[in-house]
C-alpha cells in the first residue's frame, strides 16, 4: 500500500516537510520567502473559513451568493459555474444547500424545461450582507503592518509571480 503524501494545510506542515523529508536544494532567501508566503497565506485562508463558518457558510456557497448579488438577472447553472470556475455539478451541490438555507431560488426557464434561473433571496443578501464586513476586516488587517506603497509593491510582485509560474519549469 502506498502512503499518502503529507497534507500541506498548515505552515508547520510545509516547513516539517521542507526541512526534514524534502530536498529542495533552494537558496535560503527563496525557502524563507516560500515559508513565510504560505504561513501567512494559510493563516488568512484559516481565518476567512472560520468567520464563514460562524455564519454558516463555506467559502463556495458564499462566493455564489456574492455572484447572485453582483448580477444583474437571474443566473443559469451554467452562467454561474462559469462565473465562480466550477463545474455545473459543483455549482449545482452549492446552490442545492443554498436553496435548502433559504438563500437562493430556482425558477424554471419558461422557454427551456431544462434550465432553471437562480437568484438571491432577501434572506440570502441579508447574510452576505452580514458577513461582508468582517470578511473585510479581516483584509485589512493582513495588510494593516504596510504602508500602501508597500501594498503596491506586494501587488506588483505578486503579479510577476503569476506570469513568471511554470514558465522556467518547462525549460527543464
Amino acid at each position: 500500500m502506498f502512503s499518502r503524501p503529507p497534507k500541506f494545510d498548515s505552515a508547520s506542515r510545509i516547513r516539517q516537510a521542507i526541512s526534514k523529508n524534502i530536498n529542495l536544494a533552494l537558496p535560503p532567501e527563496t525557502l524563507a520567502a516560500y515559508v513565510s508566503f504560505i504561513e501567512k497565506s494559510l493563516g488568512h485562508m484559516t481565518d476567512m473559513r472560520d468567520c464563514l463558518a460562524r455564519h454558516g457558510l463555506a467559502e463556495g456557497r458564499f462566493v455564489v451568493l456574492e455572484q447572485l448579488m453582483n448580477a444583474s438577472e437571474p443566473m443559469s447553472h451554467t452562467q454561474l459555474a462559469e462565473q465562480v470556475g466550477v463545474t455545473k455539478a459543483s455549482v449545482t451541490g452549492l446552490v442545492d444547500a443554498l436553496e435548502r438555507d433559504g438563500y437562493i431560488q430556482r425558477e424554471p426557464s419558461l422557454g427551456d424545461r431544462r434550465v432553471c434561473y437562480i437568484s438571491i433571496t432577501k434572506s440570502g443578501r441579508e447574510i452576505a450582507h452580514s458577513v461582508a464586513p468582517e470578511l473585510g476586516k479581516r483584509v485589512l488587517g493582513l495588510f494593516s503592518g504596510l504602508s500602501p506603497d508597500e501594498q503596491n509593491l506586494l501587488s506588483q510582485l505578486l503579479r510577476h509571480l503569476r506570469t513568471k509560474e511554470g514558465s522556467d519549469v518547462e525549460s527543464i
